[in-house]
């Protein structure tokens, strides 16, 4: 088994009701108007996907994927209680292949892989839109600096495509010792091919 999948199923086994209790992300409901009506979407790295479930309801089918498989079995209960269903998949995401102009929309959440965060470019259908918050690089943090977004790095990979928002702002996370980190927001449109 990968050592992640390792990590994270010990985690999720040993923290699940912390992370059952999640609601999706601020960014996606609050430009819920930019979320299609209709189509296949991508959540990356979903752990439980509370964002998943909040799609689900508005119609769309959802991909789910994680490297854990413990996340995933409690995803899809979750949105089995609910009356909606989630086509998850146990997958490292890395570096893995994604079908191209497959998905209407995709949703990546503090998640961190170049190799997929490119793909995503050929995975969106023309006018699809992207979903990212991510950490960014804080020299107070004291890690990898490969482990984290450099300031502006998330934009120039995008640059060609519409920027409906992008945003630097500090949240409270559980790590860091109760410390404020910086994250990066940002909703692009990928174009229409007639652009």
């Amino acid at each position: 088994m990968h050592p992640d999948a390792e990590r994270w199923n010990a985690r999720y086994k040993s923290e699940l009701e912390y992370y059952i209790q999640r609601e999706p992300y601020s960014l996606v409901t609050s430009h819920s108007e930019l979320i299609p009506d209709q189509g296949i979407v991508l959540d990356a790295a979903a752990g439980v996907s509370p964002l998943g479930c909040f799609l689900a309801q508005r119609g769309l089918t959802v991909f789910a994927l994680d490297i854990s498989l413990q996340a995933l079995l409690a995803a899809r209960q979750r949105a089995g209680n609910q009356g909606h269903d989630l086509a998850c998949a146990v997958m490292d995401l890395m570096d893995p292949w994604l079908a191209p102009s497959f998905f209407s929309a995709i949703f990546n959440f503090y998640f961190l892989s170049r190799p997929l965060i490119d793909r995503y470019r050929s995975a969106l259908k023309p006018g699809g839109y992207v979903f990212c918050e991510m950490l960014l690089w804080d020299e107070r943090i004291g890690l990898d600096k490969q482990n984290y977004l450099q300031p502006g790095e998330l934009e120039r990979r995008f640059s060609d495509w519409r920027m409906h928002f992008r945003d630097e702002i500090w949240k409270y996370g559980r790590g860091h010792n109760g410390q404020p980190r910086k994250v990066v927001q940002m909703i692009a449109q990928k174009p229409l091919e007639s652009d």
